[in-house]
């Protein structure tokens, strides 16, 4: 089986942090293996491969446990002024932002509470005027960098939705998908 390069450079990353944790001086210390990033976050194996690199690791260097948190970031769409609001009410499906969010998951690691969570939250960076220019001009580049654009839908406000709104201002919809466990 031919195993893909990134794969290949991770695993010689993991490892090699590994051994450096289990030759440090303070044995005391918990090791948290923090993993941002899309390639290992899908509906298949939901981190299998990640969980599989880390557990080699493990055994090799001696460790005896290790939390891993994984996350995962993805912008959606454009919204309103209005919109945001909305979710920052906790009007929308998802309630906690990725802010609060990982605020919590830092308390429960304070307090030595181990996680094992699967969390989905959002995220809402108003967009500059440099980004504003890029979707009036309908530069395909930066919107295709939005997820909707890749089922071929458009990632900007709708027109009338924007003209009912108080603001001109646009928002990026985001999504993260954050998942913690101990090994």
């Amino acid at each position: 089986m031919i195993v893909p390069q990134k794969e290949q450079s991770d695993q010689k990353v993991i490892d090699s942090a590994l051994k450096k944790n289990s030759k440090a001086a303070v044995k005391k210390l918990k090791i948290h293996f923090i993993y941002a990033g899309r390639h290992y976050h899908n509906h298949i194996n939901d981190g299998d491969k990640l969980r599989s690199f880390i557990l080699n690791g493990m055994k090799k260097h001696n460790i005896k446990s290790i939390m891993v948190t994984s996350i995962y970031l993805r912008r959606l769409n454009l919204i309103t002024k209005e919109k945001m609001e909305s979710y920052c009410k906790g009007e929308e499906d998802l309630k906690d932002s990725v802010n609060d969010d990982l605020e919590s998951l830092l308390e429960n690691i304070r307090l030595g509470k181990e996680s094992y969570e699967k969390v989905w939250t959002y995220f809402l960076p108003k967009l500059t005027e440099e980004e504003l220019e890029l979707v009036e001009r309908k530069d395909t580049s930066y919107l295709q960098s939005f997820g909707e654009a890749v089922f071929g839908t458009n990632p900007d406000v709708n027109e009338t939705e924007m003209m009912l709104s108080e603001s001109d201002s646009k928002y990026v919809y985001g999504q993260c998908l954050r998942r913690t466990f101990v090994i």
